[in-house]
């Protein structure tokens, strides 16, 4: 990718990896602190997968890739040839499910556009005492960033619903949008309270990061633009009173929030409406490119 790409985000990505520098020495300083292993594997239902990646010009696709199995991320990194002004994308998901963590950024150049999409639904379930319930502290955040370039054109949103699959019960939802009309800039959300779950009843647990810019649509042909968004939610299982059992997904970890690797692709920024409003959100997006 081109050095006007490679340049951006060097001052975040070091300000990023003092923060996960300083999680890493405070978790090796206290074992047993940023994680709770799972105390047994919910068999069904199995957890779904959903990655998405695109770049395109003007408004053709210019390259594309789909995953629905478990994947660590995917990424377009290259140059469009024979654009004047040269045009860059770097587009990428990032999935780290012993986290869990899931992330979606990009940055493009010239008359590019691009758009990153992850996806991760898992299912937790406490075993306890028939009829009772088990209370512990959950902590989640997620985050969208959208700079507010010259173009205007860049937007990005995170989403998080942890609910009982019959919506009977209280549930947790976080959804952050940052982009031109909710407000552009860095934007974080986060949950960190005692939550209630009925024993005995599988909960879902739905986490979503999605990031668009359409560089084409600036008046300035050199114009770069950038968006990024991640979720991270967590289980506190150290009070886990006796005779419950908690269980989880096959292939899903549970890490305190913060304790996230940054991807290779592209250094991701620190950074309520419900499902339909983001859902509606990224459509609107996609028709506007």
């Amino acid at each position: 990718m081109g050095t006007m790409c490679e340049r951006v985000g060097v001052v975040g990505s070091k300000r990023l990896k003092s923060i996960r520098l300083g999680v890493t020495l405070l978790t090796v300083a206290l074992p047993g602190f940023a994680h709770a292993a799972p105390l047994g594997i919910l068999d069904s239902p199995a957890p779904t997968y959903y990655n998405d990646v695109t770049a395109y010009y003007g408004s053709q696709n210019y390259a594309h890739q789909t995953a629905t199995n478990p994947t660590p991320g995917l990424v377009l990194d290259g140059n469009m040839p024979n654009t004047t002004p040269p045009t860059y994308y770097s587009v990428a998901t990032g999935n780290y499910y012993d986290i869990p963590y899931v992330s979606a950024s990009l940055s493009v150049t010239g008359y590019a556009g691009a758009a990153a999409d992850s996806r991760l639904t898992y299912y937790i379930e406490f075993s306890g005492p028939t009829g009772g319930s088990t209370t512990i502290n959950v902590r989640a955040s997620d985050g969208a960033s959208a700079p507010n370039d010259t173009s205007g054109c860049c937007g990005a949103a995170a989403y998080l619903s942890i609910h009982d699959q019959n919506y009977l019960y209280d549930s947790i939802t976080l959804n952050t949008i940052s982009e031109q009309y909710a407000g552009l800039g860095e934007k974080v959300s986060t949950f960190d309270q005692a939550f209630a779950f009925k024993n005995n009843v599988i909960y879902t647990v739905f986490m979503e990061a999605y990031a668009t810019a359409n560089a084409y649509q600036s008046p300035d042909p050199t114009a770069h633009s950038l968006a990024d968004a991640f979720v991270d939610p967590y289980f506190d299982l150290s009070n886990l009173p006796d005779g419950v059992t908690f269980l989880e997904s096959a292939n899903i970890g549970d890490s305190l929030p913060g304790a996230t690797p940054i991807p290779a692709a592209l250094p991701l920024f620190a950074s309520g409406l419900g499902a339909l409003g983001l859902a509606g959100w990224r459509r609107k997006k996609k028709v506007a490119a």
